[in-house]
């Protein structure tokens, strides 16, 4: 049996004052600082952190003030890692950089053991098992304790149930894009409006581009259930939740420019330095659309309402340590306003797993390894990325601070925040990753 070791950490948060410095045009570095012994206490007592977005655990931020920079800062980072293999460098046989994640499905499956994010005292009806009072998430059925809606098979059910006998009341398709098979289909439900979320593949893309689509359906008349408007968005589904009348959609998008690279036509010398050659020229000649994820909503009558990429170069962030070539993506969607992309809050990184109180969005990632050039030690020595957001305020999500604990996190439940601390727990390996010693060690880090 592992012998697994427990060890409780607690770190002061690190709040001093944000450190800026010019690195390029339209970019700028911002650190958080160590915090002497003042700046903890004042931070532990009263909870304050600086204006504006600092980094946690010492980790260094960089803020774009245009597309220009974000574009001359992530092909700067490309041009320093493309090889004749593209991004896999000179080992076509090992997969490019990616996220090291957990089971997508586990990362944010609700527990029995959590509470309801609706129940309350006098609720006599059963509602999703949620990891936070207030805070709901996607699920294949909702209820109001008067009505059902329920995701089957390519159809969304309404079922009266205010009788107390259950009565298919009407079915709706479920929509599609590009008739490409969508899965992962989950539901929010509020007053007269159901959210529907669900991932796909388009079969039509340049490389394997993931789909997250959402659409927002008018119950009013429940003998005709109406889709009201649809977003695609050109990214994967994380996950998602609702507080109030506001959904946090969280969305993760690989770029889209390895399709276009080259591979030499056999293993000389020369035909590598061509390739290579030519996969630099394809980076210094891509454009914003082939690193950043795009959207697209359509009204009824299948017209579009609006089209574009969906970062908001001017309020986007990366960690100053590679993180990938990921951008991460916080898309709030006001139930009682319609699909919108207008507050969007983006971090060039990864994400699967997430955590949400009434006021603050957290997204894990796993640290970035470049395969070519890890080692032991750098397997060993793993680091989960955590990302935060303001949820709270009416003009929509906002990243705050980016930290990093030893380790992986399991799932979502690996997080929990109370007074204004975060708590995760982490092990420093996974019992499905190698390991030659049979041990791994547990960790919670506030």
């Amino acid at each position: 049996m592992s012998k697994i070791g427990i060890r409780l950490v607690v770190l002061a948060v690190l709040v001093g004052a944000c450190a800026s410095e010019a690195t390029e045009p339209g970019v700028t570095s911002v650190t958080g600082t160590s915090a002497d012994s003042t700046v903890a206490t004042a931070a532990a007592t009263t909870g304050t952190v600086p204006d504006g977005p600092v980094g946690l655990f010492a980790s260094e931020l960089v803020e774009f003030d245009s597309c220009e920079a974000f574009l001359a800062h992530i092909k700067a980072e490309a041009l320093e890692r493309v090889g004749p293999y593209g991004f896999n460098k000179d080992n076509p046989f090992l997969g490019g950089p990616v996220e090291m994640m957990v089971e997508e499905e586990a990362a944010d499956a609700p527990s029995d053991a959590s509470v309801s994010a609706q129940a309350g005292a006098g609720v006599d009806y059963s509602t999703t098992n949620v990891q936070e009072v207030g805070v709901d998430e996607p699920d294949l059925v909702k209820t109001d304790g008067g009505r059902i809606l329920a995701v089957g098979y390519r159809a969304l059910h309404y079922i009266d149930v205010s009788s107390g006998v259950p009565e298919l009341v009407s079915s709706m398709p479920l929509l599609s894009w590009n008739d490409m098979d969508l899965w992962n289909q989950q539901i929010f439900m509020s007053g007269d409006t159901v959210l529907l979320m669900a991932h796909g593949l388009d079969p039509y893309a340049r490389a394997d581009q993931d789909i997250t689509l959402v659409a927002q359906v008018d119950l009013s008349d429940p003998d005709e259930m109406r889709v009201v408007s649809t977003l695609m968005i050109e990214a994967g589904f994380v996950s998602a939740r609702l507080v109030g009348e506001r959904v946090a959609l969280v969305v993760s998008a690989s770029p889209t420019i390895g399709s276009e690279f080259v591979y030499p036509s056999s293993s000389t010398e020369s035909a590598e330095l061509r390739a290579e050659r030519v996969n630099r020229s394809v980076i210094e000649e891509s454009a914003l659309e082939h690193w950043a994820p795009r959207y697209e909503l359509k009204v009824p009558d299948g017209g579009v309402a609006s089209e574009g990429s969906l970062i908001d170069c001017s309020s986007g962030y990366a960690p100053q340590e590679f993180s990938g070539f990921d951008t991460l993506s916080v898309v709030a969607v006001e139930l009682t306003e319609g699909v919108a992309v207008d507050q969007v809050a983006t971090v060039m990184s990864g994400g699967d797993t997430v955590y949400a109180s009434t006021d603050r969005l957290y997204v894990a990632s796993h640290r970035w390894i470049d395969r070519d050039e890890a080692g032991e030690d750098d397997v060993e020595g793993i680091t989960t990325h955590i990302h935060r957001f303001d949820i709270s305020g009416a003009g929509g999500p906002v990243y705050e601070a980016s930290g990093s604990v030893d380790g992986i996190l399991l799932n979502q439940f690996a997080m929990s925040e109370h007074d204004g601390y975060l708590r995760v727990a982490s092990t420093d390996m996974p019992t499905w990753w190698w390991r030659t010693d049979g041990t791994s060690e547990s960790r919670v880090d506030v």
